[in-house]
């Protein structure tokens, strides 16, 4: 697997859309910007791994359980 490498704009886009503070409608533009970034960074790694049933109905919760994963296991 790819390292997930995300910026610190869209570490706290995930968090304020997990935590339904957000979505893409509410969002700011650069929320928007971030939040869309990060949404192709895990469509790719969905490819990437084939995860077509593993990353479920909420993509960006599965690619957030992904990067949080790695981040405890460097």
């Amino acid at each position: 697997m790819s390292k997930i490498e995300l910026t610190q704009e869209e570490i706290d886009a995930i968090k304020a859309q997990l935590g339904g503070r957000i979505n893409i409608w509410s969002a700011t533009p650069g929320q928007k910007t971030a939040l869309m970034s990060a949404i192709d960074k895990a469509e790719a790694l969905m490819h990437e791994l084939g995860a077509y049933e593993e990353s479920g109905d909420d993509l960006i919760a599965w690619f957030w359980g992904k990067y949080r994963a790695q981040e405890k296991n460097q």
